[in-house]
């Protein structure tokens, strides 16, 4: 007969195996207690769960942590571990069905909200800006060798215009308001980046 020393170093007789192979049991598996051999941790009848198997075939239970190994004739199967998932992949939509959230993540507070800009606001000015290439060069502008009273000028002039009711500037046949606007990406840089000559008259106040 066989022989197991139990927590507290008794020996005591262990059943005679009645089937060739042992239980093998795998991490996750659940398993209930049909005889505990003495062992006081162990409650028969009690559902436990497979922590590990130690390399001499004997396993630790996730509820009672490492340190005490139980001999698998001490359980009956209950239930075998979900298999691990496999991923799956949608080549179609390029997606994975792993951890797919619910609602995307992007940590954009306090972010420049660029979506606001009006489409036609920003296409205006860039139809502005392909007829100055043609008539001048492409960021001629930005050379930065402009006054500023000579931008600030030219934008009032369009908005003047339109104020009187011209809509359309006679040269470019584009609206004088796309031109106030181009000019008035010109200023802001300028002002920006401090290009040009700031040639604005400061007048002091007068006590």
């Amino acid at each position: 007969m066989n022989v197991q020393v139990n927590d507290f170093g008794k020996r005591q007789s262990a059943p005679v195996r009645t089937s060739a192979p042992d239980h093998v049991f795998q991490p996750g598996d659940m398993v209930r207690c049909v005889h505990n051999y003495g062992r006081p941790l162990l409650y028969e009848g009690q559902l436990y769960t497979i922590a590990s198997r130690t390399a001499t075939g004997y396993y630790e239970l996730k509820q009672l942590g490492t340190g005490h190994v139980f001999a698998p004739y001490c359980f009956e199967l209950v239930s075998r571990a979900a298999p691990p998932r496999v991923p799956r992949f949608d080549a179609a939509n390029n997606l994975s069905d792993v951890a797919k959230p619910t609602e995307a993540m992007k940590h954009d507070a306090g972010k420049v909200p660029l979506h606001l800009l009006d489409p036609l606001f920003l296409e205006a000015t860039a139809k502005v800006l392909a007829f100055g290439e043609q008539k001048y060069a492409a960021w001629n502008w930005a050379l930065g060798t402009f006054k500023w009273s000579r931008l600030f000028s030219a934008c009032l002039r369009h908005l003047w215009a339109f104020w009187r009711g011209e809509e359309l500037d006679e040269e470019s046949g584009m609206p004088h308001l796309w031109h106030a606007a181009c000019c008035l990406m010109f200023m802001i840089r300028y002002s920006h980046s401090k290009l040009g000559t700031d040639d604005r008259h400061v007048f002091k106040d007068v006590a």
